[in-house]
């Protein structure tokens, strides 16, 4: 009896001793955790029925690898769309002077028109070196395009609206550049509103002299889409004046203008339609004539401006009226009503040189874009 209870003591001190070791494993590895994380291990039950799903976190890996991919993929191609590549032809989004060195004020030699071919030597993030049209200048920094018809992904819609010059046309149907010299006058208005009223443009050359006073004629025709083209100070005919006066007149006149309006486009309609070889030489700008004199200067007749314009319409022709006579005015409100409704489009003369593939060179005369 007192073996047996001796056994069972022993037997019992034995059991404790094991539990108070079990234990204190347990409590180390408890203490160990905590020191480790700075909170103590979270037991999670689960429902006996539910679904344990476990989480791959290798999958997850690579599924985040593969966004970061498409991201950087993404990113590369927009880099590749505006990289300028230099010792390549490339296309200008805009239209831009071509400056004789790295400096605005510096001679203009050029200009580069919407979408037009360069060829790039180098660039950086403030100018690009390009040779353009025979002549070697710098322009300030722009997007190109690596191909013409890259203008259609490009949103030429958008692009055209920044410019304010190139519309959308439907190359099917006529095209006719309606242009007004001698203005800005009281009877701009009145073209204007037509214009408006049918989505139509028409190109405006304009006497510097004349702008004073009617700066927002000026203002609003550029905001409608018109062309605005200088037409002298005073005009003088040009080939009976001194190269300085000449000078003078071109100049000053590009400056008013460009006090109300961006002008990334100069265009010269000479007094008189004179010129001579010299002038095409000095003169830094297209010189736009005529396809029909409609005599609205000597006439002043309604109806025979507008029978003049519409009888003879068609396609690529460029008609010259002043914008100084209350009949020229009225003959021009039946003219671009009436064609609108033929299905002609009325267009600047920009525009038309570039829907009939007409890069507009400096010193070169168009009466036509037939």
């Amino acid at each position: 009896m007192n073996l047996y209870r001796y056994t069972w003591r022993r037997l019992t001190v034995l059991l404790i001793l094991v539990l108070v070791f079990l234990t204190g494993c347990q409590g180390e590895t408890v203490d160990n955790h905590i020191a480790t994380s700075g909170k103590k291990p979270e037991i999670q039950t689960t429902p006996m029925d539910e679904e344990i799903t476990v989480e791959d976190e290798s999958d997850k890996e690579t599924e985040e690898d593969d966004i970061g991919s498409e991201e950087t993929t993404e990113n590369t191609e927009i880099e590749t769309e505006v990289t300028v590549m230099v010792n390549k032809t490339m296309y200008t989004r805009k239209k831009l002077s071509v400056y004789e060195e790295k400096d605005t004020n510096s001679k203009v030699v050029a200009t580069v028109y919407s979408y037009c071919e360069v060829y790039v030597i180098s660039h950086d993030s403030k100018w690009s070196n390009i040779k353009y049209d025979g002549k070697e200048g710098y322009i300030k920094s722009v997007d190109f395009l690596e191909s013409r018809n890259a203008y259609k992904a490009d949103g030429f819609k958008q692009a055209a609206k920044i410019d304010n010059y190139i519309r959308d046309l439907d190359t099917k149907k006529p095209m006719i550049a309606l242009t007004f010299d001698d203005g800005p006058s009281s009877y701009t208005e009145k073209i204007l509103d037509a214009l408006e009223a049918n989505n139509q443009r028409a190109t405006f050359f304009v006497i510097g002299k004349e702008i004073k006073g009617r700066e927002a004629t000026v203002q609003r025709a550029y905001k409608l889409g018109c062309q605005i083209g200088v037409h002298t100070y005073s005009h003088p005919k040009l080939t009976l004046i001194t190269v300085e006066d000449e000078t003078w007149q071109i100049n000053t006149t590009v400056e008013l203008i460009k006090k109300l309006i961006p002008m990334d486009s100069l265009a010269l309609r000479p007094p008189y339609g004179a010129y001579n070889d010299e002038m095409r030489d000095r003169i830094e700008m297209p010189f736009i004539l005529w396809s029909v004199d409609t005599k609205d200067w000597e006439t002043k007749d309604v109806e025979s401006t507008y029978s003049i314009v519409t009888n003879g319409a068609s396609d690529g022709k460029i008609y010259l009226m002043h914008d100084i006579y209350a009949a020229t005015a009225e003959a021009a409100v039946r003219i671009i009503n009436d064609l609108t409704n033929k299905g002609y489009q009325l267009v600047t003369v920009d525009e038309m040189a570039y829907y009939k593939g007409v890069t507009l060179k400096n010193g070169k005369v168009y009466k036509t874009f037939k």
